[in-house]
C-alpha cells in the first residue's frame, strides 16, 4: 500500500519534471520550490503514523524528494554525466527505503530482504555506470566520424589554390566543427 506522502510527493513529480524540462532556470527554481513543500506536506502527513509505519513513510517522502530533485537536475543539465547522476541518486534513495522495509523483518526474512535489497542497489548502480560509458563511447564514436568526414573535405580543398582554398578549408572547418 502507498503511503500518503508518496502520492503526495509523485504528483509534485509531475509538476517537477514538466517545468524544469523547459530548461529555465526560473522554472527550474519554482519547480525545486515545490518539490520541498510537498515534502513538507508529506512530512507532515507521516507524523499521524507511529512507529515503523512513520518511519518508514519518513523514508519514502525522503526518497521521493530526492529522486524528483536528481530528475529535475538531470533533465536541466541535460547531460548523460547528470542523468546518470540521477539514476544513482534513484537507486540510493530506492535502497534506504527496502532497508527500513527490512527493519520490521527478523531472523532469515530479515537477512534475504537486505540481501535482495542490496542486490537491487547494485544493479541500479551499475546500470547507472553503463549509461554513462555508453554516452562516452557514442560522444567517442561521433568525434572520430567527424574528424574522419574533416579530413576527406580537406582533401578535396586541396584541388584548390588561393582564396577558393582558403574558403573551402574554412567551410569544412565549420561544417565539421573544427
Amino acid at each position: 500500500m502507498k503511503s500518503i506522502a508518496v502520492s503526495v510527493l509523485m504528483a509534485g513529480t509531475l509538476a517537477l519534471s514538466m517545468a524544469a524540462h523547459a530548461k529555465d532556470k526560473s522554472a527550474y527554481e519554482s519547480a525545486r520550490g515545490q518539490v520541498q513543500q510537498q515534502y513538507k506536506a508529506a512530512e507532515q502527513a507521516c507524523n499521524a503514523r507511529s512507529g515503523q509505519a512513520k518511519d518508514l513513510c519518513q523514508q519514502e517522502a525522503k526518497a521521493q524528494r530526492d529522486i524528483a530533485l536528481a530528475e529535475a537536475e538531470a533533465r536541466y543539465e541535460g547531460t548523460p554525466q547528470a542523468r546518470a547522476k540521477a539514476d544513482r541518486e534513484r537507486a540510493e534513495a530506492n535502497y534506504r527505503v527496502a532497508k527500513e522495509r527490512c527493519d520490521a523483518l527478523s531472523g532469515n526474512e530479515k537477512d534475504v530482504c537486505q540481501q535482495k535489497a542490496k542486490a537491487e542497489h547494485d544493479k541500479a548502480k551499475a546500470a547507472a555506470d553503463a549509461s554513462v560509458k555508453t554516452a562516452d563511447a557514442r560522444d567517442d564514436v561521433a568525434r572520430t566520424r567527424r574528424e574522419a568526414d574533416y579530413k576527406v573535405a580537406r582533401e578535396r580543398c586541396d584541388s584548390l589554390s588561393g582564396s577558393a582554398k582558403d574558403t573551402c578549408l574554412a567551410d569544412a572547418k565549420a561544417r565539421f566543427s573544427m
